[in-house]
Order: C-alpha cells, then structure tokens, then sequence
C-alpha cells in the first residue's frame, strides 16, 4: 500500500502529462482496494487482482531486455505474449473475478455477515463498494488496452497511409542510382553464411561480374570465414559504388560480428569510387565502431554513410566521429574538400556524450546535406552542442533530429542554426519537446524558408501562440508539402488552426497539414512558461501512458520490417525504464 500512496505523492510532483487525470484515478482506485481488501479482511481477494495485474508487465519488460540482447526473434514472441497476456489476465480473469463477486459471491458465503471480532464483513454494500472499485479500474485497463491496440494497428498499417513525407525521409537524397545490370544481390534469402565453402557460389558469381557497382548481402547471417571468402572477392571489384550491408549478422556473437566487420571494412577502403556503405542493423555496438575505423578514415570517396540501429552507445559514436575526423585532416593535407554528405545513425543511444566529437566532425566537414541521427536520447545540453557543428554545414536539406529532447535550450539553439541553412528542404523534430517557448522560437526562425518541403513538429508541446506563430509564417513556406502537428497543446478545432489552415489554403497547399486527432488540452493548473522541466518516466503495475511518443511513419515503416521497434514504441508509451 506504501508504494501506491507515494505513486500519488510522484504523480503530484513529476511534470503533468495528458493522462494526468487518468493516473491519478489509477492510483486512487488501486489505493481504495488495497485499503478496503486488508481492512475488510479480504486479502484473498486483493492478493487475486494483484497477481492478475503484475503478470503482463512481467513479459514487457522482458522484451525489452530480449530487445538489448539484440534477441530479436524472441523478443518478438515476448512482446506478443504480453499482448495476449494482457488482454487474458486483465480482462478476461479479471472479468471473472468481478461476475464472480456480483453473481456468486451471496451462493458462497451466508448473506449480511457483519462481526469484527471474526474478522466477518460480508455486507450487500460491501459488495457493492468492491463492485464500483473493480468496474472503475476494468474501463481505466479498457482505455490502456485501447491505446496499445491503437499502436500496434498504426504501426503495423503504417504501409496503407499516404505520407509523401516517409518516403523520402525513409529514403535519403543521398543515393547513386545504379543501373540494374550491374547490381549483384542475395538480398532477404535469409541465408546462413558461415563457412568460405557455403559462399563460394557467390564468391565466384562476384569474381565473374563485369563492372560491378553495387551489392546487397542484407538478409542474410555471415560468419567471419564467409566474409573472409566475399571480403577477397569484393577487393577486386573496383568499381564497386554501393555495398549494402544491413542486417547481416543476425545471430552471431558478437566477437564474430567484430571480426566480419573489419573483414568487409577493410576490403573496400581503397576502392576510389565507393560512394555509400550502409552498415545499418548490425548489431555490433562499439566493437562494431573499431572493427570499422580504417576503412572510415581511408575511404576517401564516401559520400553516404548509414549507420542506423547499430547499438553504438556514446563510444561508438566517438569512435566513428574520430575515424571520419582523421580521414577529413587527410583531405586537408592533400588538399581536398570532403567528399562526406550525408550520415545516418538513429537509434544507436549517442546521447550528448558523444556530442562535442560529432559537432567537431560536423563544423569540420562543413560540406554535409543530409543528417540524420533521430532516438539517440540526446538532452537540450548536446542538442546545443551538436547545432555550433551543424551550423557550419550552409548546404544542409535533410535534418532529421526526431525523438530527441530538445526543451528551450536546445529550441534556441536550434532556432539560431536555422538562419545558415538557406537549402533546407526537410526538417523533422517531431516529439523533442520543444515547450511552448522553444516551439514558439524555431517557428519563428522558419519565417522566409521557402525551401521547405516537409515538416514534421508533432508531439512537442506546442501551444496556441506557437501555432499562431506558424499561421504568421507559412504564407511565406510556398513549397511546403506536408506538415506534422499532431500531439500539441492546442484546440484542433480553435481558430489558430482556422488560420493555419487559410494560411495554407492561399497557397493552395490545403492537403498538406497530417492529422490533429490526438491533440493535447493544458491542464487548469499548468504553467505556460515551464518548459525546462526534465523528463521522468513512471513505472507502474497498470503502465502509464507517456504523451510524448512520435510513431511518425518512418519509424512505422520500419517497424513493419522490424517487430523489436514495436517494443521499443510500447516501452516509451507505458513508461518502462
């Protein structure tokens, strides 16, 4: 009871979210039932819902764990047993337990029972009392189960939508077109390569083709022989531009991965026309990152690098930010511009200790039109850090800093590097928590950027002067395509959203703003000038619900390929640490 009492005191004292009032009635009615099942005599009962409560959390959280583990297949079938176990054991058992107290809880036990000194308190309106208690805590889990199936539906139908802004974001600019003759693939046979023997197909079908520019092994497992085998095969092939190498070490230990990886690294770092290498999905963390190092600081014509979802942490990030430094001082010695354009590293938890490396390597480069590095757990701090870099980049068209945590600080910061990037053309900062000052500030630097084409600024807490703000503004943004505000704190159907959308009407741009169906309404009592707060996440028995989540449909498409991200959106949606 101890833990539920003080889950109200935290809910009181932690920065108010959007289900605030469905919290506390959690807690308050969980607080009421404990109360009343051990003053009553009634711990069967309390012990009973408790149990049915606890179980499904169990399997969240371990999916998450499987998730860390880089155990994707069973964490896939973990995520959807807590599905199943949630919908069996807090609807279905629990359904039971309440028919059971109306219907035969009087066939059981001798009606109007009252006597202290027995520990005997069967009354009709105690019954009652549990009755009201129980039938308020199933429509408070009918509401989270709504949410879960909410996600699950959008994420997994993410595909049906129509969303011009996904496909380029998915996509980048950054990508040589390579003519099909003289691309090789094995790409999604789900192959396991292990030894040089199980590759010599397609070793020798690599050693045979003429002028070959681009080859895609993803999805496929190599082991470190096989890769030796392929490696050789590939340090022929000079004129290779594109090596897609995403995902291709699924189920391997890590040290093998390490080893592969430098295998295939150092096989392409002398090729001169090599223009985009995607490592994407590799599992390979900061060993990854060394095992990678000499072909980033010798390769001298990559233009694009993907390094998305490779569990690099904030040593890894300064391990590639170092390898890519020392080949850009190499540029200078020769005196060459840097050939680097585009980077992609999201979801690889950088966080701002690996800031100051990246902002160095990006002020140095200064030649950079693409970066995206969104889910990284960067703070205002390294948010700022990383714009000085950024700034220095004038050429830049794609930034993608989603699900970052931005506050005013780093929206300041953000709103200062806006006036270097004249090309700007897609600009994502969906829930980074910009507050309302901060919101208010980068759409003002928005003014007079004609080149945007897409924007994404949903789920930032954003309200009505910030929208207002934007009304002012997007006159001015003629070739604006689709625009993202879901999730703000302003009336979808108030007039600042009226101007917004005559603003966009004199454009005739009317069909470009997304949907506004899950808008936030401010609390009576919420500060509008408190957007420094920190983000804290509650873990609770029933799960709260965050209100700060963007499943924007890149990552949605994404998941679609990829289950463990669908419990990476769950996890932040309920709240687990």
């Amino acid at each position: 009871m101890g833990f539920w009492f003080q889950q109200i005191f935290v809910l009181n004292i932690e920065e108010r979210r959007k289900d605030f009032q469905i919290m506390l009635a959690h807690h308050i009615v969980t607080c009421l039932l404990l109360t009343f099942s051990y003053g009553m005599s009634y711990t069967r009962i309390g012990n009973t819902v408790l149990v049915i409560m606890d179980f499904a959390d169990i399997w969240l959280s371990m999916a998450k764990c499987m998730r860390y583990l880089k155990l994707e297949k069973p964490a896939v079938f973990v995520f959807g047993f807590f599905v199943l176990s949630w919908i069996y054991t807090r609807h279905y058992l629990f359904g039971i337990v309440i028919w059971s107290t109306y219907k035969e809880s009087f066939e059981i036990l001798p009606a109007d029972s009252w006597d202290p000194e027995k520990y005997s308190f069967f009354t009709t309106n105690i019954i009652r009392g549990f009755l009201l208690l129980f039938g308020l805590l199933q429509l408070l889990l009918l509401y989270w189960l709504y949410l879960i199936l909410r996600i699950i539906y959008n994420v997994v139908f993410a595909w049906d939508l129509d969303d011009t802004r996904s496909d380029t974001d998915a996509i980048p600019s950054n990508v040589p077109t390579i003519p099909a003759d003289r691309v090789f693939s094995i790409e999604g046979r789900g192959l396991k390569l292990t030894t040089a023997q199980d590759v010599q197909e397609w070793v020798d079908a690599i050693r045979n083709f003429d002028n070959l520019e681009e080859i895609r092994l993803n999805g496929n497992t190599i082991g470190a022989e096989a890769a030796e085998a392929l490696g050789a095969a590939l340090k022929e092939k000079t004129t290779l531009k594109v090596a897609r190498l995403h995902d291709i070490f699924t189920g391997r230990l890590r040290e093998e991965v390490g080893k592969a990886t430098k295998i295939l690294g150092d096989s392409l770092k002398d090729h001169k026309e090599l223009l985009l290498l995607d490592l994407s999905d590799n599992a390979f963390g900061p060993t990854g990152a060394d095992a990678v190092y000499d072909f980033l600081a010798n390769s001298s014509s990559l233009q694009t690098l993907y390094l998305n979802n490779n569990g690099l942490g904030i040593q890894g990030g300064k391990t590639i930010a170092k390898a890519l430094m020392e080949r850009h001082e190499k540029n200078v010695k020769e005196g060459k511009q840097s050939s680097l354009r585009c980077i992609v590293a999201g979801r690889n938890r950088l966080e701002n200790g690996s800031s100051k490396e990246l902002s160095d390597l990006f002020a140095a480069i200064g030649t950079l039109t693409e970066v995206q590095i969104p889910q990284n757990g960067i703070r205002p701090e390294g948010i700022a850090i990383l714009m000085e870099g950024l700034a220095k980049n004038p050429d830049l068209r794609i930034l993608n800093l989603q699900d970052n945590t931005f506050t005013e600080p780093g929206s300041l910061a953000l709103a200062k590097a806006l006036n270097q990037w004249n090309q700007l053309d897609h600009l994502n900062i969906g829930d980074s928590l910009l507050g309302a000052k901060g919101g208010r500030s980068v759409i003002e630097a928005l003014d007079k950027k004609s080149t945007i084409t897409h924007l994404n600024l949903q789920y930032n807490e954003i309200e009505a002067d910030g929208a207002a703000a934007l009304a002012e503004i997007l006159p001015s943004l003629v070739n604006l395509k689709t625009l993202e505000l879901n999730g703000n704190r302003f009336d979808a159907e108030s007039d600042v959203v009226e101007r917004i959308k005559a603003a966009l009407s004199e454009n005739d741009i009317d069909d470009c703003l997304g949907s506004l169906s899950d808008m936030e309404e401010l609390t009576d009592d919420e500060d509008d000038d408190s957007d420094d707060e920190q983000i804290q996440q509650t873990t609770t028995t029933a799960a709260p619900v965050k209100n700060n989540l963007s499943l924007d449909k890149e990552a949605k498409k994404e998941v679609k390929a990829n289950v463990q991200d669908l419990i990476d959106q769950m996890e932040k949606r309920f709240g687990l640490n």
